[in-house]
């Protein structure tokens, strides 16, 4: 395993983590800044977007959605072909590219590579997307070359701008960007299988979009040792490039070895989500039974002995120590010194937000 150099990290860095700029999704980091802790993730992609902010058309032409990434799949049929190192590699690999190419690129986007042109331009117009992305994945199939002259603007125009901001976060993610060039490939395969926190549920994601899990023997074959690409503009998502050439399932290509860009918050996210589902499950369990939630309300009213709710509730003091004990289990309460029952507020506010968390699926995995 080795990471890749800084001109590839700029290049994918740009291409995945730029994916989700866009006015609904900025909207949605306002409201969870607040709540969710990758509070460097957020102050990056605000400001980004606001540098940029007259110059959205132009992006969005290139980047279309966050569901249907034409750029990235452009970088991935190229990757088919040859390795690409850095902006200008690709710049100059994209302007080779044949009308038919970009538009069977499309095609692999929205699964459509055994229509032909009169079907695919119904099923984009059928996609479950506003207006407006229909709108600029037509306009890609319809006119290819404009597509590249697109995308030629955008490095011009907005590339110089990320790449000033680039530097800003390698200052911002210093201390998650030196923790993961320590770990070794094992935390961070475990990381891009694990992606959504959950042996069961990742396994059940693969299945359910038929991704096939590369072992690191595999991957690493033949010598083709597995590339990562730190992302701090995606710092939530996962993308694992893994394409070789139509029936090479052995990576014999030197240039096919799998790329794991894999966003500095996603790597530490399966160990985060895996504590965050023991906790959630300890305080949903307890909060689930109506007596231990009036239990719960009658410690805050001050009835904070086991005695006293004992009286209160009419049932025997080791009934109502049972209830107690699954609270305390869950960390809800706590017992004080003198012996009297407390609320843990922080403890309980601190619970539910790594409820929330655990019900918000942050990362995206394509293989």
């Amino acid at each position: 395993m080795k990471f890749s150099s800084k001109e590839k990290r700029q290049l994918l860095d740009f291409i995945i983590g730029l994916e989700c700029l866009n006015p609904e999704y900025m909207f949605s980091l306002e409201e969870k800044q607040n709540k969710i802790d990758t509070i460097e993730f957020y102050t990056l992609y605000k400001a980004i977007y606001n540098e940029i902010s007259s110059l959205i058309l132009d992006f969005n032409n290139v980047f279309c959605s966050p569901f249907y990434p034409m750029l990235q799949m452009t970088y991935r049929s190229l990757y088919k072909k040859q390795n690409i190192e850095n902006v200008y590699e690709f710049l100059t690999a994209i302007k080779t590219l044949t009308d038919e190419e970009i538009k069977f690129t499309l095609k692999m986007l929205i699964g459509t590579t055994s229509c032909n042109d009169a079907e695919t331009i119904e099923a984009i117009k059928n996609l479950q997307e506003s207006g407006q992305v229909k709108y600029y994945l037509l306009q890609i199939y319809e006119n290819p070359s404009q597509f590249i002259a697109n995308t030629l603007k955008v490095f011009e125009t907005i590339y110089p701008i990320y790449l000033n901001y680039f530097t800003k976060a390698e200052d911002l993610f210093s201390k998650k960007l030196e923790k993961v060039l320590a770990m070794d490939k094992a935390e961070i395969y475990k990381a891009s299988i694990n992606f959504l926190g959950s042996e069961k549920l990742s396994a059940l994601q693969r299945e359910y979009k038929d991704i096939k899990r590369i072992s690191l023997e595999e991957a690493e074959r033949c010598g083709n040792e597995i590339e990562v690409v730190p992302l701090m503009f995606g710092a939530n998502r996962i993308n694992i490039i893994t394409k070789p050439n139509e029936g090479d399932t052995t990576f014999n290509n030197t240039h096919n070895k799998p790329i794991y860009c894999i966003g500095l918050d996603s790597i530490f996210y399966a160990k985060k989500m895996k504590k965050a589902e023991v906790i959630s499950k300890k305080v949903l369990k307890a909060l689930s039974d109506d007596t231990r939630l009036d239990i719960l309300r009658m410690i805050s009213f001050g009835l904070n002995t086991n005695k006293k709710l004992s009286k209160f509730f009419q049932v025997s003091p080791p009934a109502i120590t049972y209830q107690t004990n699954i609270l305390k289990e869950a960390g809800i309460i706590d017992t004080r010194e003198y012996g009297s029952l407390y609320v843990k507020r922080d403890h309980l506010e601190y619970s539910l937000n790594q409820i929330q968390e655990l019900l918000s699926l942050k990362c995206n995995s394509e293989h």
